[in-house]
């Protein structure tokens, strides 16, 4: 039988990035409709934030491939 469960590793990533969603991007979807797209500052807050916390897409450790991410690191 296949093991779909993800890692610990992964589990706290998708925790942080799960709770970054809620706290800054979900909040601010309704600026983005009503405004035909992010204002500029707030757009480089956010992109500033997520950088912070290491979850730009170019800032991603080499060690985190895709297959990580896949939720199928496990097999």
């Amino acid at each position: 039988m296949i093991d779909f469960s993800i890692s610990p590793e992964l589990e706290t990533t998708r925790r942080h990035v799960t709770a970054f969603m809620e706290q800054y991007v979900y909040l601010n979807e309704v600026k983005m409709v009503e405004d035909e797209g992010l204002p500029a500052e707030l757009e480089s807050d956010l992109q500033r934030r997520v950088k912070g916390l290491g979850f730009w897409v170019p800032n991603l450790p080499r060690t985190l491939s895709f297959s990580v991410l896949s939720g199928t690191s496990s097999l």
